[in-house]
C-alpha cells in the first residue's frame, strides 16, 4: 500500500508543480471582466455615473457624458451581479452620482444561473471576487480557472498556445469607459429578421420566471436604500430595440414588468425612463434585432445625456 501511495504521488507531482503555474496562466487571459475591473480600478477617484446592465447596458458609452462614467454591463449579466458589482465600488466612488441600471422587460423574472450563460457565474467569482447568488455544494468551478474555462479548452490552449481558443468575450472592442464596440452594422427589415425578431424574445421569455420577481424586487430595493444613503440617484433605463423584437413581446409580460417598475418608482421615488419603443431609432441605428450599433449607442447617449443626465446632476 505505502508502495502505492509513493508512486501515485510520483504519477501526480508533474501535475501538482505545472498547475500553479497553468492557473497563474490562465488569470492572466484577456477578458471583458478582467478588462473592466483594471480600466474602473485605474478610474475609481474620478467616476461621476457608474452604467451597469447586460449587453444591453452597451447602448450607453460614457465618452459622451460631460461627467466622467464608466460602463460595468456585460452580457447576459442578471439584476444580481449588477448590483453586487455597483455595491463593490460603492464606498470607493467619491465623487459617485448616479447609478444608471438599464433593465430589460424580462430583467426581474430572468437570473443567469437558468440560462446557457450560466458559465459565466464562475468568472464573477474568480476575477471579481462575487460569489454566486446560489450554491447549494462546494463547485471547484468558482475557485480554479482551469476548471471554469474547461479541460478540452484549457488542454487546446496548452497545445497550441492561442489564446482565441479559450479567451471570452473579446470580438468587440472595450474602451477606458467600458464600453464595447459592436461596430456599425446596420439591420435590413425582411422576413429573415423579423424570424429573429420572435426568436430573441421567444428565448428570453423560455428564461423567464415569476416567482423571482419578488427576490429582485428586494434586491433593488436594498441597493436604493444603499444609495440613497450616499445620495446617488438611482435611474432605471429601458433601451431601445427594434420593431420586429418589441411586436413579439408578450402583453402580460410586459405589463408584469411596468406594475413592478411602478411599484419601486412609487415605493422609493426614483426614476425610470423607457425607451423601448422609442420612435427616433430606425434600422440606421442597429445593429441586430436588440442592440444599438455604433451610430445608434452615440444618438441613444446624448439622448439620455439631454432628457434625465444633465437634468438631474446639473
Amino acid at each position: 500500500m505505502k508502495q502505492l501511495l509513493q508512486k501515485l504521488c510520483i504519477f501526480l507531482l508533474p501535475f501538482l508543480l505545472i498547475y500553479p503555474i497553468l492557473e497563474f496562466r490562465l488569470s492572466q487571459l484577456p477578458s471583458s471582466y478582467s478588462q473592466k475591473k483594471r480600466d474602473i480600478e485605474s478610474q475609481l477617484a474620478e467616476i461621476e455615473i457608474l452604467i451597469t446592465g447586460s449587453s444591453h447596458g452597451n447602448a450607453i458609452n460614457p465618452i459622451y457624458f460631460d461627467q466622467e462614467g464608466f460602463n460595468l454591463n456585460n452580457d447576459a449579466q442578471d439584476l444580481y451581479y449588477d448590483v453586487r458589482l455597483a455595491e463593490k465600488y460603492l464606498d470607493k466612488l467619491p465623487k459617485l452620482k448616479m447609478v444608471i441600471m438599464p433593465i430589460s422587460y424580462y430583467s426581474l423574472e430572468y437570473r443567469i444561473g437558468n440560462s446557457l450563460s450560466a458559465w459565466r457565474q464562475p468568472f464573477y467569482a474568480l476575477i471579481w471576487g462575487i460569489p454566486p447568488q446560489y450554491l447549494s455544494e462546494f463547485n471547484i468551478r468558482y475557485f480554479s480557472f482551469t476548471a471554469a474555462y474547461g479541460w478540452s479548452k484549457v488542454l487546446n490552449f496548452i497545445v497550441t498556445d492561442d489564446i482565441s481558443v479559450i479567451v471570452i468575450d473579446q470580438p468587440k472592442k472595450i474602451n477606458q469607459y467600458g464600453w464595447g464596440d459592436y461596430g456599425n452594422r446596420i439591420i435590413q427589415e425582411n422576413e429573415v429578421t423579423e424570424r429573429t425578431g420572435w426568436q430573441s424574445v421567444e428565448i428570453n421569455e423560455t428564461y423567464m420566471r415569476n416567482d423571482l420577481i419578488q427576490t429582485n424586487i428586494e434586491l433593488l430595493s436594498n441597493f436604493i436604500n444603499k444609495c440613497k444613503l450616499k445620495n446617488i440617484h438611482i435611474v432605471f433605463l429601458t433601451t431601445p430595440v427594434h420593431h420586429y423584437y418589441y411586436e413579439h413581446i408578450d402583453p402580460t409580460k410586459y405589463e408584469i414588468f411596468q406594475d413592478s417598475i411602478t411599484h419601486l418608482i412609487n415605493k422609493f421615488q426614483v426614476f425610470h425612463f423607457d425607451y423601448l419603443k422609442d420612435s427616433r431609432f430606425t434600422n440606421a441605428d442597429f445593429y441586430n434585432i436588440d442592440h444599438l450599433n455604433s451610430i445608434g449607442v452615440e444618438k441613444f447617449t446624448q439622448i439620455i445625456k439631454d432628457e434625465f443626465v444633465n437634468p438631474i446632476l446639473n
